[in-house]
């Protein structure tokens, strides 16, 4: 189902809408439904421009109204020791948006997600 109709859906329907890693899109904040923002080791929507964690983004998108609730995805589980891929060639304008990140570049997420594991442990 198209992302637009499953947060339509959503809304409707009184539940939240999981964001999946890749972040809040545009397409999670136009029926204005309640999220779960999924923060995984590529930090996509709390990143700094060298793909490091970002305690102002972060901050930002936690504290949305429709935001609900965060789930941190401390690993990459399914890929042990090595981190996710998405080539360049996979990375629209909107992909880019989204993730907060350059066009025609590869985008890795790192096997660990490291400052909630040392700050708050």
């Amino acid at each position: 189902m198209p992302l637009r109709r499953s947060t339509r859906g959503a809304c409707k329907g009184g539940f939240y809408h999981d964001t999946g890693e890749g972040s809040i899109s545009r397409y999670h904040r136009r029926h204005g439904g309640d999220l779960v923002w999924e923060i995984g080791s590529g930090y996509f929507g709390c990143r700094n421009d060298d793909g490091s964690f970002n305690e102002e983004r972060f901050a930002a998108n936690a504290s949305d109204d429709q935001v609900k609730m965060i789930e941190i995805k401390l690993s990459q589980g399914a890929k042990p020791g090595h981190g996710g891929i998405l080539p360049a060639a996979k990375v629209t304008a909107e992909i880019a948006e989204a993730r907060e990140v350059p066009m025609g570049q590869d985008v890795i997420s790192p096997p660990p997600i490291r400052p909630f594991l040392h700050r708050w442990s």
